[in-house]
């Protein structure tokens, strides 16, 4: 038996673009939970503009050796990075996709190798941005503990995004200035998720700060050129 909770979130962040378009910028955040060791954890999220991109963030309790699948209206998306085994014992993992389908609110849908406890994910879309899937992001950081700051290698007209996750019902806060939160999954007794965004420059720094914190990855958007 499983139970879902989606939160939709508009935000607002916008950076220039360099060339000669609207630039670089967030459309919209939706998360969701499942709870009762389910095998998977679907809710619906609706893209639009244009460019657009979709990074997803999910995490579930229990370790996983091997890489879980997360689809976009059935649309497969490509891995980003992935922790295996945190210092909570969870996995946690990124994806992302280029130019997702619009006309209607489809599901993100996130399944991991083996059947977890708890399930989260969030997931934050882009208009402006890159459309070719393999220069969309650039090289993903990650630590075993979200309350250690992540340097994530980015610029000017980027987006840093960054997905962390903790061990039981903890609220999140971001310990730098800089971040700005777009969705935060609190409804999970063992496994809780929350994604936040930075502007972007030569070196942004990710730093969370969470009750019995477990890992986080970070990664750099990259506009349309």
């Amino acid at each position: 038996m499983e139970d879902y909770t989606v939160i939709p979130i508009r935000r607002g962040l916008l950076i220039p673009g360099g060339g000669g378009g609207a630039g670089l910028a967030i459309d919209i955040a939706t998360a969701s939970t499942a709870t009762g060791a389910g095998a998977s954890v679907s809710w619906n999220h609706t893209t639009s503009g244009t460019d657009r991109a979709m990074i997803v963030g999910a995490g579930g309790y229990q370790t996983d050796a091997t890489q879980g699948v997360c689809t976009y209206n059935s649309d497969p998306m490509t891995a980003v990075d992935r922790i295996a085994s945190d210092n909570q014992s969870q996995v946690l993992e990124m994806f992302k996709i280029s130019n997702p389908d619009t006309g209607g609110s489809y599901a993100v849908e996130w399944t991991p190798d083996s059947s977890k406890d708890e399930l989260f994910g969030i997931a934050v879309s882009f208009t402006g941005a890159h459309q070719t899937v393999g220069s969309l992001t650039g090289t993903a950081v990650q630590e075993t503990n979200c309350t250690t700051g992540l340097s994530v290698s980015s610029a000017v007209g980027e987006i840093v995004i960054d997905i962390a996750g903790a061990y039981t019902n903890a609220a999140f806060a971001t310990n730098d200035g800089g971040m700005t939160l777009q969705d935060e999954n609190d409804f999970a007794a063992q496994a809780t998720g929350a994604m936040a965004t930075a502007v972007g420059a030569t070196s942004v720094t990710m730093d969370w700060a969470a009750t019995n914190p477990a890992g986080h990855i970070g990664v750099s958007v990259k506009p349309a050129p």
